[in-house]
């Protein structure tokens, strides 16, 4: 890939062929951080809304390392890319095929399910295996969604029970989950699945490990403005905390959209103006698919090799390649009335379902990918929350040395990964007392802040990845046993078998 510092400057130095990707890797970086720095539990990223290879990579390099995923190709990814990552198969119908080689060959232990006969495909495909992590997949309300995702997937309330209860027999850890709909626009419809889902608990009276909320997280497209993130996360904790779930219970989160697209838009050429038709170089079948079927607005600018578009426009019906009459967008777009062939128009915030979706209908389909550095958007990423890590951090007097050696700022005595941990239990403690899932969750907070530093692409040492896997490694038994450290128990360190001191 080559970097351009904007669009225009690609267009003004190379012909646009067929569609162009413009990647903006520090979008997708400042999204990360925020999901791992204001979430208070695992960030799972949904690979499905866009598995090309630099958006892996780059989440990886931001600290990420659990990841949704929903057929075996995705597994086979990550897998190849992400060594040491935590995959959980999300696809509530899987095939067998997928299934035993996901458990036997790639090392997946989290499989869900929403109905009796999958848990039974994955109970025999894994041969009835000991270690296995089951999420009951539960319908719930769509109401608050932009994109209504339910009827698809799902228990019903009259299965849930039952189906729940079942699970738990085999499950070595028991979770739940729900999905409120693609691009959800009221908080509150996370607070009111949750409960829901926590009525259907408190029935089956079963212990539950993990509740994970999905996705749904919204983006900033024009004219769609949702509320603060950090609104979703505050509905989402405070319902947690009144769910009918283990005081110790792990939250997760499956975000893709508001991963991912603000960090890719599109350049379409066209190749053709006929009165108010404009045919384009990509369309419905190709990277503009949410364009053509969702009706959703989409930022839109438009390039000229030499000299500018007209300030004065009118509105035109778009065309994409194929010759399918459906390849179109139904409305009528804003457009230069003096638009012509050769220029090129800009599709922005498609780095979710753009090139994930094109296919190679009619031989199109075809997506080159450049780096550019501009954004000029409406972003929920309102400051850049990317260097909040390493400033929290530095405030707190940590330095991490090239060996991996956790020390206390001004050249005080080194602390060591124990020392760390006890440090972030009281940190964390510190006016939160109370519950001990409560300050657990908080502890563990601190820790992602601590790992996204470590983890921070082009970070200059002394921070490391060795020290990030050190306090990781630390934490590693964090679901069972950690509440206990939190709450003043000494827990072994796993590495040296050492207890640290209580707080």
């Amino acid at each position: 890939m080559s970097h351009y510092h904007t669009p225009l400057d690609l267009v003004r130095s190379r012909p646009v062929e067929g569609p162009v990707a413009c990647a903006r890797p520090d979008r997708l970086t400042i999204a990360a951080s925020w999901f791992q720095n204001n979430f208070p539990g695992e960030v799972l990223y949904a690979v499905k809304s866009n598995p090309s290879a630099w958006v892996i990579d780059t989440l990886y390099a931001a600290g990420m390392r659990w990841f949704d995923v929903a057929s075996l190709n995705e597994v086979e990814l990550i897998a190849s890319r992400c060594p040491d990552a935590t995959m959980a198969f999300m696809h509530p119908v899987k095939s067998r095929r997928a299934i035993n080689k996901a458990y036997f060959d790639y090392g997946v232990r989290i499989f869900v399910l929403d109905c009796e006969a999958e848990l039974e495909k994955i109970l025999v495909e894994t041969g009835y295996a000991k270690d296995l992590t089951l999420v009951v997949r539960i319908a719930v309300s769509n109401d608050g969604a932009t994109l209504p995702l339910a009827g698809k997937f799902g228990a019903s309330e009259d299965d849930a029970v039952e189906l729940i209860q079942r699970a738990r027999v085999y499950a070595d850890e028991l979770g739940v989950s729900f999905h409120v709909g693609s691009q959800c626009m009221a908080p509150s419809a996370y607070r009111g699945a949750m409960l829901d889902v926590s009525r259907l608990i408190k029935r089956a009276a079963v212990t539950v490990d993990i509740v994970d909320v999905g996705g749904g997280f919204p983006v900033a497209y024009p004219g769609m403005t949702p509320p603060p993130l950090s609104e979703y996360v505050a509905a989402i904790e405070n319902a947690f905390e009144e769910m009918m779930v283990l005081e110790n219970a792990d939250l997760w989160c499956e975000p893709g959209r508001a991963l991912c697209a603000e960090s890719t838009s599109i350049l379409t050429r066209v190749e053709l103006v006929k009165g108010d038709q404009v045919y384009l170089n990509d369309g419905a079948y190709g990277t503009l698919f949410d364009l053509v079927h969702m009706k959703w607005p989409y930022p839109i600018r438009v390039h000229r090799a030499k000299g500018e578009p007209s300030g004065q426009t009118a509105g035109f019906r778009l065309y994409g390649p194929t010759c399918d009459a459906i390849d179109a967008v139904s409305a009528p777009v804003e457009l230069p009335v003096d638009l012509s062939e050769g220029d090129v128009i800009e599709f922005a915030m498609l780095g979710a379902y753009g090139v994930a979706m094109a296919t190679r209908f009619n031989g199109f389909g075809e997506v080159e990918t450049e780096m550019v550095s501009d954004f000029p958007w409406a972003s929920v990423y309102d400051r850049p929350v990317a260097d909040q890590p390493a400033a929290a951090a530095e405030d707190d007097g940590l330095i991490v040395d090239d060996g991996g050696a956790v020390t206390a700022g001004g050249g005080s005595p080194a602390l060591g990964a124990r020392a760390v941990a006890a440090r972030a239990v009281e940190g964390a403690a510190e006016g939160r007392v109370g519950r001990e899932r409560r300050t657990r969750r908080a502890a563990h907070l601190y820790v992602q802040r601590i790992n996204a530093v470590c983890f921070e692409p082009n970070r200059p040492q002394p921070f490391s990845c060795a020290a990030a896997l050190v306090c990781r490694e630390y934490y590693g038994h964090a679901r069972r046993n950690f509440w206990r450290f939190a709450a003043g128990e000494a827990v072994s360190n796993p590495r040296s078998g050492e207890k640290p001191a209580g707080r």
